[in-house]
């Protein structure tokens, strides 16, 4: 989803929609989409694929632990963050995708903007948050492709195993100014429960200092656990590693 920040792309609702790639997971979160059904007597908005009213829910208060962490534990990974980091809920689903969960330690506004015309309905969906110096947003999103494979490494990434599973990691362009990151770090983890279907974790990072939170990142990714635990014995395991 961010290896094309700020791009937005327009849908009509009647198209069956295109497969969502893991580097497009988080630009669903940028496209605008109009939805114009036919109706008698005119013309009649549906956008089934967000609601019309999106709410941000405050994430749970987690556990403090001895380094002031705390637990997230929710849409099948769990993992330690530090307790300055806010977590947010959007109801930003899409066809092949869905946005878990938000960390932050800028305020994050509500991503889709809706706007009712008597003939149709728009709902805009992007980045609204613009970072301060040494900050971050994250994103934990899930999706699937037909035909996915985690041992197939996308130019420049690099290959890893998280909780033992492969898992690869990018470091990609900012191009967005008015969100102001330096740079685009996404993880692209598996899915055990499915093999074409993957977890993105992906930070919008700004600088100058971009050491401590780069560490924060890392300890991040090294506490990663999938929940329920993936069995060493299962299929999933077997998933061969990718190639640097």
């Amino acid at each position: 989803m961010r290896n094309q920040r700020g791009t937005r792309t327009v849908y009509v609702m009647m198209k069956t929609s295109a497969a969502v790639l893991p580097s497009r997971v988080t630009n669903m979160r940028r496209t605008t989409l109009i939805g114009v059904w036919l109706s008698v007597g005119g013309l009649m908005a549906s956008c089934s694929m967000f609601p019309r009213t999106p709410l941000a829910t405050p994430g749970p208060p987690g556990t403090a632990g001895v380094s002031d962490l705390r637990i997230f534990d929710e849409g099948g990974l769990t993992f330690s963050y530090p307790a300055t980091w806010n977590e947010l809920h959007f109801p930003v689903n899409g066809s092949f995708s869905h946005l878990i969960a938000t960390l932050a330690t800028v305020s994050v506004p509500v991503p889709c903007a809706t706007t009712v015309d008597p003939s149709f309905t728009t709902i805009d969906c992007h980045d609204r948050f613009q970072l301060t110096p040494d900050s971050l947003v994250v994103e934990i999103s899930e999706g699937g492709s037909p035909g996915f494979d985690i041992s197939r490494l996308p130019a420049g990434a690099i290959a890893m195993r998280v909780d033992g599973q492969p898992a690869y990691v990018e470091n990609l362009t900012a191009d967005d100014p008015e969100v102001g990151a330096d740079v685009i770090r996404t993880w692209t983890l598996s899915n055990p429960g499915a093999v074409d279907n993957f977890f993105s974790i992906s930070a919008s990072i700004r600088g100058p200092d971009l050491g401590p939170i780069e560490d924060q990142l890392t300890a991040l990714i090294a506490s990663l656990r999938y929940d329920p635990p993936v069995p060493k014995s299962s299929g999933a395991t077997q998933i061969p590693a990718p190639s640097p």
